[in-house]
Parts: structure tokens; C-alpha cells; sequence
């Protein structure tokens, strides 16, 4: 696992699961993904009272939306999973890493996504991309508790 403090977007890893469950991924690398954002943001409810004059608030639920923009590429088997999420709603177990999926101890972003936004950009004169708009959705692991997004950290062999 690499130490350096310092990381650029281009020094990162994308990853999704070509695996059958959750508890065994088959990790495949996606290296046509630019300008990823993860938004993690959680509602919250407020209290007020006569009794005192502050605001005290409390976590609620809690929104994952995901963006990115993927390079079109004709045939290739993430392009796939996109379209498929997006017409048939299906999961995709994706993996947001600071280093290679494949070292003991790697962190990032776990979670199952759906593909809610595709719009096929075709500008004149740049590349041709998607611009991909996915969110939290539904996976359960082996047990049928529901997967949630999470810090993963790769376990030890």
C-alpha cells in the first residue's frame, strides 16, 4: 500500500465487481473513468425548545449520489454494465480506491450502484463520453441483509 500523503485524481483506482456475490467480488479494473464525485450527504432534523435558544440537530438519512464521466469505448464490458443498469436497473458493486484493489490493506468507497442518468454527449470537437449519474441501491449480501455504502479497507489474504 503506498505512504504518500499526497494524491492526485489520476493516481486513483475505479473498480467493479464481475463477481456472482457480494462476500467474493472479482474485481475489475475501469480505466476509461474521469472526473469522479462522490457526494455523501446526510439530512438532518432539528430540535428547538423554549427552554433553550439553540438549535440542536440530529443525522438522518443519508444520500450517496455518484458522478463520473466514462470515455465511449465500442464493446467494451463496463460500457455494458452502465447501459444495463441504466435501461433494466440492475446493481453494479463498484470500489473507489486510493490504491490497487489487489493490496492487503487498500481503502476507499464501497457500494452498489444504479445508474439513473446517461446522457451521450457528442460534441464536435472533444471525445465522446458519458456523463454518468448513479446512486446508493439495493444489494444483499449472503445472509439477505442489506449492503450499505462503507470505508472498505481490502482484508488481508
Amino acid at each position: 500500500m503506498s505512504d504518500e500523503l499526497l494524491r492526485a485524481g489520476v493516481d486513483l483506482f475505479s473498480y467493479y465487481s464481475t463477481g456472482t456475490t457480494y462476500e467474493s467480488p472479482t474485481w475489475s479494473l475501469v480505466d476509461l473513468i474521469s472526473d469522479e464525485s462522490i457526494d455523501f450527504s446526510k439530512g438532518k432534523a432539528e430540535f428547538k425548545t423554549r427552554g433553550s435558544k439553540y438549535k440542536r440537530k440530529k443525522g438522518t438519512t443519508i444520500e450517496v449520489p455518484v458522478s463520473f464521466s466514462v470515455e465511449y469505448r465500442k464493446g467494451d464490458a463496463f460500457i455494458a454494465k452502465l447501459i444495463d443498469s441504466a435501461v433494466n436497473g440492475t446493481m453494479i458493486d463498484m470500489a473507489f480506491m486510493f490504491d490497487p484493489i489487489a493490496e492487503p490493506g487498500a481503502e476507499g468507497i464501497r457500494m452498489p450502484i444504479e445508474v439513473f442518468d446517461f446522457p451521450f454527449n457528442r460534441p464536435l470537437e472533444e471525445g465522446v463520453v458519458f456523463e454518468v449519474g448513479a446512486e446508493l441501491t439495493e444489494q444483499l449480501d449472503e445472509n439477505g441483509d442489506l449492503v450499505d455504502f462503507a470505508w472498505w479497507t481490502v482484508p488481508a489474504s
